[in-house]
């Protein structure tokens, strides 16, 4: 039986995961930077998009540029607000919303709400959960030809990263599109934190959901 204060659920279905590197993102990106910092801070960080190559070689070095620019911009809230902004990873996007509306509604419990996030099977690989906290994790990825500090990374662009990373691109996947359906379900004050991935030298990604206080709710 689960406790209501601390439980693990494992999932073993896996959602489709969308590529993240593709220009239209980045390019509207690009047009965030450059309306706050003008147009050689942009080309500073994104060069010549058209012009990066396929293969692990040229995105590696693409993406280690732009994660060193962003950091030396010294704007963390502002970085982090877009690439939550623009997170282009985008799966079941009402189906996701309407699991976390039903289950938090349904439930007697906040680990019975934990439980029937998990039972879905869409909305996160790994649940953990503490008091009212869910840590939704992602299972490693098996990627080939990738960079040696994105192994098991489920970006498509940061799984080329050979060099580790600040945390602010990761706040595009979690942050952006784990916290997304809980932003639809609670509103965009619902505090949502990224807390670990690969490409920061931690674990598996790790986004923490502080769900509201539901009346009603057992405490055991």
């Amino acid at each position: 039986m689960l406790s209501p204060y601390w439980g693990v659920i494992i999932v073993n279905k896996k959602p489709e995961r969308t590529s993240l590197m593709n220009k239209t993102w980045l390019n509207q990106l690009a047009s965030d930077i450059e309306e706050k910092y003008g147009s050689d801070v942009r080309d500073g960080i994104f060069g010549e998009l058209d012009g990066v190559k396929d293969g692990h070689k040229a995105i590696s070095a693409w993406f280690g540029n732009f994660i060193k620019k962003m950091d030396e911009l010294n704007d963390e809230e502002f970085v982090k607000k877009i690439l939550v902004k623009r997170s282009p990873c985008a799966w079941k996007e009402k189906e996701r919303a309407d699991v976390i509306r039903d289950g938090y509604e349904n439930s007697k419990s906040f680990a019975e709400f934990a439980s029937l996030l998990a039972e879905s099977g869409i909305i996160s690989d790994k649940i953990e959960f503490n008091d009212n906290v869910l840590y939704l994790i992602k299972n490693p990825m098996d990627r080939k030809n990738i960079g040696a500090c994105g192994k098991g990374c489920h970006c498509a662009l940061a799984c080329h990263a050979e060099e580790y990373a600040s945390d602010l691109f990761c706040h595009c996947c979690t942050v952006g599109f784990d916290g997304r359906p809980f932003r639809e379900v609670f509103g965009d004050d619902v505090r949502i934190e990224f807390i670990e991935s690969f490409i920061t030298n931690g674990n598996p990604c790790k986004t923490a959901v502080y769900a509201p206080e539901k009346k009603g709710w057992q405490s055991f």
